[in-house]
């Protein structure tokens, strides 16, 4: 069970905040990814291929909460059906690949390669934002190597928790890129 504190200005239950917010947001970022694919010709149909290549990555604290909204979010984003109207267009009906740690790394000695490689290849950074988020040191590591090669416009936030001063990482929050 979800664990969110009470909304005093809200009138539904804090389980049914998180799983409207989490609708609300994992389908803001369907129909975003699937807009940009649109616009930069990316498909998946017949005779193309998506072999390194990811639509997103998502980076999240390994605590209970952001490890239930990341696999959230991943689910509905795979499971996810392409509007009758954008098939022709798209050549395909899902979104196809989303990086979430527990799913994708093989075993292997070298977890930095391998994540750095994924961040490389992926096209958005999802960044599940909690009062846990900014104690963990992978996510900041994420989202600088991530800022290396992409810029600001293609990193997306979800927040679980807390206000968002409080719960973005500083490395989100800063307008100028380190190299």
């Amino acid at each position: 069970m979800l664990s969110v504190p009470e909304n005093p200005h809200c009138n539904i239950s804090p389980d049914e905040t998180v799983l409207r917010l989490s609708a609300v947001t994992v389908s803001s970022i369907k129909y975003f990814l699937l807009y940009v694919n649109i616009k930069r010709g990316i498909t998946t149909g017949e005779g193309s291929s998506m072999i390194d290549f990811y639509n997103a990555f998502i980076s999240y604290r390994h605590a209970d909460l952001d490890s239930k909204i990341a696999e959230h979010v991943q689910k509905q984003l795979e499971h996810f059906h392409v509007p009758h109207k954008l098939k022709k267009k798209l050549k395909h009906e899902k979104i196809t690949r989303i990086f979430r740690d527990k799913d994708e790394l093989p075993i292997t000695s070298d977890l930095t390669e391998t994540i750095t490689n994924a961040l490389e290849k992926a096209e958005y950074l999802i960044v599940i934002c909690s009062t846990n988020t900014k104690e963990s040191m992978w996510v900041k590591r994420e989202i600088k190597t991530f800022l290396k090669t992409h810029t600001m416009d293609k990193v997306l936030t979800v927040l679980c928790n807390g206000e968002p001063y409080e719960v973005i990482p500083e490395e989100l929050l800063t307008t100028t890129k380190e190299y």
